[in-house]
């Protein structure tokens, strides 16, 4: 065994031996080699000498694999830990609490459920805090940060992000359309989400275009939405205009690759980290599909063209 190890230390030149040594850390060779393999492609995309992809695994410890001021703009949809005012409440599965589903499987609407939505108010703020000060970290001076959330957690949202060391800088408010859930007759519609939106320090005048529209109206489709949770992609390929063509875009809760789907089409490089394994599977068919201009799930159904494309 030893002698097996030292065979693998010496086959690497002496720069990727200290590379492996900072990531080692007692885990063992394998563990730190694949480690060490996914730094090295992180790294190839942020240099532009890769495709645009999303890597499987918890968002803090992938943003830890980040350099330091390396993302121009960070689109953040993390689970919001709402959908209840009680324990029992925030601690239903999530296509319970998000899906107009009532299939007992936990696919809402025949899409997965994921995990890390039950966190009370005071947990998820501190969480959230951890994961923002690792954004701001790894944005560039200027660099700005968009993070989603609905009415309940939108003073929570506002603090953590502030904690996180960003600047807040506004709200951009996005009408979901009058087909937005209510309790009852007597309830004003849920059908407004918004982007707590800001910078890491002092925000550049843009000199690609803006000012940028604080406010977008528009409608979720079921076609358009792989994810119990998921954003359409006209809404994305709209928020990623703040930064221009060419620039990196990370998604720590890629989901089901939405983000990424837009900044393909959009020009933007992009990075996607994601927990759920099937998400990830759905997340590179979709964005491949992005790059060929057929979607999956339309290679069921005769090659249709998507998104627009040619």
């Amino acid at each position: 065994m030893q002698r097996h190890k030292a065979r693998e230390w010496g086959s690497l030149d002496r720069r990727l031996r200290r590379e492996l040594g900072a990531v080692l850390g007692g885990i063992g060779t394998e563990n730190a080699m694949l480690e060490l393999g996914r730094r090295r492609a992180v790294a190839a995309i942020l240099a532009g000498e890769a495709p645009s992809a999303v890597f499987q695994g918890e968002a803090l410890g992938n943003l830890r694999l980040l350099p330091d001021e390396s993302v121009d703009l960070v689109c953040a949809d993390s689970p919001y830990s709402s959908g209840g005012f009680t324990r029992g409440d925030r601690n239903a599965d999530p296509a319970q609490k998000y899906s107009n589903s009532d299939s007992p499987d936990g696919r809402g609407e025949g899409r997965i459920s994921f995990t890390g939505d039950n966190r009370d108010g005071r947990s998820w703020c501190y969480w959230s805090a951890l994961w923002l000060s690792e954004v701001r970290r790894v944005l560039k001076p200027g660099g700005y940060a968009l993070s989603f959330s609905d009415w309940r957690m939108l003073p929570l949202a506002t603090d953590a992000f502030q904690a996180g060391g960003l600047v807040w800088r506004g709200l951009i408010s996005w009408d979901k359309g009058e087909s937005a859930r209510a309790p009852h007759t007597g309830y004003f519609r849920h059908q407004c989400e918004y982007v707590v939106w800001g910078s890491k320090g002092p925000l550049p005048k843009a000199q690609h275009g803006g000012p940028f529209p604080g406010y977008f109206a528009v409608s979720v489709k079921q076609s358009d939405k792989w994810h119990i949770t998921g954003k359409p992609v006209e809404l994305m390929r709209e928020l990623v205009q703040c930064v221009p063509r060419g620039a990196i875009v990370l998604d720590p809760f890629a989901g089901s690759g939405t983000t990424l789907v837009a900044c393909e089409l959009e020009g933007r490089r992009s990075l996607g980290f994601e927990l759920e394994p099937e998400n990830v599977r759905i997340a590179m068919e979709r964005l491949e599909g992005a790059r060929t201009g057929v979607d999956s799930r339309a290679k069921l159904d005769g090659q249709l063209p998507i998104f627009g494309a040619p």
